[in-house]
């Protein structure tokens, strides 16, 4: 009996990664596929000489005439050393601050 359920247990966990496995590639390809499309339409963009960001003629000097607003924002995870070093500099900057406004 313990032999069927390991089995059954083992028969689980291939299962289980053969779906994860399934999921990962179809993951890269959806990713695949949209930076194909991209660069599609940077391609078509260049060729008809228009603007990366907006829809006017693109010339050496050129400005969009709304501008646009890039945020990057990083993934890297916070240590505790981080927390407790921007904790430690509030202070002295309050002090400085203080100081300022005498």
């Amino acid at each position: 009996m313990a032999e069927g359920t390991r089995f059954s247990q083992l028969s689980e966990v291939v299962t289980q990664l053969k779906n994860e496995n399934t999921e990962m590639k179809e993951a890269q390809t959806r990713q695949q596929t949209l930076l194909e499309e991209l660069v599609k339409q940077m391609k078509e963009r260049r060729d008809r000489g228009l603007c990366y960001y907006c829809d006017d003629k693109w010339a050496l000097g050129h400005r969009c005439r709304t501008p646009n607003l890039f945020l990057l924002e990083g993934l890297e995870a916070e240590t505790e050393e981080d927390i407790f070093e921007d904790v430690s500099e509030e202070p002295a900057m309050r002090e400085e601050q203080n100081t300022d406004q005498e």
